[in-house]
């Protein structure tokens, strides 16, 4: 009788599971978010198998995922994202375990140094004790007292150079000891999450080994370009140093890796806006008058310069290097040539991106019933050859911190308009000449004449190019009526009453203008006359 005995195996294997720590290699910031590309090798076996992606950023959005380099064998079944405790991780325990092994190494470099200080400490010792070569035994030769000297007076000075440098490496082993003992802690206490991928393949062909790419985006990163523009004392051209400053906190460390700077917000919505009906209704509002200020508004940019210390504190005359520079359909790219280093330590990081020369032509602009500071402005033409994005600039003249101003494209003309600072060496004063009221016959009008006289002197040793803005009121009622205007070749607005004298001053000259206008209104009313 024979006896069959039958062994059963599972029909369903249990798919692999490969943990894989990509490394990043290039890194495309946006303004709100970023794009991360990484690299991996593995081997991909025959049938199902799951990848475990840890160390990622836990804001990965996994609707970005993008892998690369499987071939036309291997397909993804499904990708899941989740957030861990990064203490629980197994990336987690090989850095502790890489720490530790480091720990073990220095420590042993440490007892090293220990006994090779001991070694010469015991030979000084001995060198001492033996100074006195007198013996009961044995007489000491006046040869052997010579030879013991030169001994000591060369061994000694070399033995205590070698238990300096001795005691210089102790230091250095010491500090890298508690360094890692510092990281070590640190990381045991951290409660930090991190993301990791889930993703199941299955490789309908035989065993192989991939080079794998993958693509994701996170948040946690934003960049905005900003500037720093400087200008010599020729009055030629401007010298712009495109930056960008860089924040990011997203998980991820990312070292030597090709940074792209994206004008693109992926975290927009693609959605076309919708035109919805305008219902008209009655409504109890009030509306405030435009201001002079208001009418000036955007003439120049910048005219609210701000003085004080400048947070950018280069200054060189050396040309960066150039970045590619990429023009999609909707967006630019910045493509810089060389890697760098981004920490997730949401620490303010400025990058320096190109450095190029804009020819520029240059006057001076005054409003002198707003303020007595005369603005030093530069005009660039055909600016939008340079892909200006909006951004702060800090401003330099001739070396010195001026101010800061806003670059911003979209609010210019043909020609954009730069504040390059206020100029003292121009003086500019404004003064009332003339003022007085009078009531007609019947005492039914009132009528206010004034008028003012505006001086600017310019102590430079050359002419210069002034533009020069006044107003006169303009009237919005029709019992209230202006006339007599004198505005002494001005150039008149006439629906905003605003002024302008374009005025080339030589130098150490002194150039006045007057200007005048009558006010009539009734006189049982109450106006204000400026």
């Amino acid at each position: 009788m024979k006896v069959l005995f039958l062994f059963f195996a599972p029909f369903c294997l249990v798919a692999q599971v490969q943990l894989i720590r990509p490394i990043p290699n290039e890194v495309t910031l946006f303004y709100n978010g970023a794009q991360v590309h990484a690299t991996f090798t593995t081997a991909i076996p025959k049938g199902a198998s799951t990848w475990k992606i840890q160390g990622l950023s836990p804001s990965v959005q996994k609707n970005t995922v993008l892998l690369t380099g499987l071939g036309n064998k291997v397909s993804i079944r499904s990708i899941e994202f989740e957030q861990v405790l990064y203490s629980e991780t197994e990336v987690f325990s090989a850095r502790i375990h890489a720490i530790e092994l480091g720990l073990k190494a220095n420590q042993k470099q440490l007892a090293l140094v220990t006994n090779k200080k001991s070694g010469i400490e015991e030979e000084l010792n001995l060198l001492n004790v033996n100074k006195n070569l007198s013996s009961a035994q044995q007489a000491v030769t006046l040869e052997k007292i010579q030879a013991h000297a030169k001994y000591y007076k060369e061994r000694v000075p070399l033995l205590k150079m070698e238990l300096y440098d001795l005691d210089e490496r102790f230091q250095q082993l010491q500090s890298k000891q508690d360094s890692l003992q510092d990281v070590r802690e640190k990381l045991g206490e951290s409660q930090m999450y991190k993301g990791q991928l889930m993703i199941e393949v299955e490789n309908i062909g035989s065993e192989q080994s991939a080079n794998i790419g993958i693509t994701y985006q996170v948040g946690g990163v934003q960049w905005q370009p900003v500037y720093e523009i400087r200008a010599t004392k020729k009055l030629d051209e401007l010298t712009c140093i495109r930056k960008a400053k860089i924040q990011q906190q997203c998980g991820e460390d990312w070292k030597n890796v090709k940074i792209i700077l994206s004008t693109g917000n992926p975290s927009l919505s693609l959605e076309t806006p919708k035109i919805w009906p305008n219902y008209l209704r009655f409504m109890n509002q009030s509306r405030p008058n435009a201001s002079f200020i208001q009418s000036l508004q955007g003439q120049v940019a910048g005219l609210n310069i701000s003085a004080g210390k400048s947070s950018a504190g280069r200054i060189s005359d050396e040309v960066s290097y150039t970045p590619t520079i990429t023009s999609s359909m909707t967006t630019l790219l910045f493509e810089l040539p060389q890697k760098g280093q981004l920490l997730s330590d949401n620490k303010p990081k400025e990058m320096e991106i190109e450095t190029f020369a804009m020819p520029a032509k240059f006057n001076y602009f005054a409003a002198p019933i707003l303020s007595n500071k005369v603005y030093l402005i530069a005009h660039v033409a055909q600016w939008d050859q340079w892909h200006l994005l909006a951004g702060e600039a800090q401003i330099y003249l001739e070396g010195n911190y001026a101010g800061k101003t806003v670059i911003d494209p979209d609010l210019t003309d043909a020609d954009m308009k730069i504040s390059m600072g206020t100029d003292a060496a121009i003086n500019i004063e404004r003064k009332a000449i003339q003022q007085f009221s009078d009531k007609s016959l019947f005492g039914s009008v009132r009528k206010t004449r004034r008028q003012f006289e505006l001086i600017v002197k310019n102590t430079k040793e050359y002419a210069i190019d002034i533009e020069l803005k006044d107003r006169i009121p303009v009237s919005q009622d029709q019992e209230i009526t202006v006339d007599e205007v004198e505005v002494d070749s001005a150039s008149l607005e006439e629906k905003t009453g605003v002024l302008v004298w374009n005025i080339k001053l030589p130098a150490r000259e002194v150039f006045k203008k007057k200007l005048s206008y009558r006010v009539s209104y009734p006189s049982n009313k109450n106006l204000l006359v400026e």
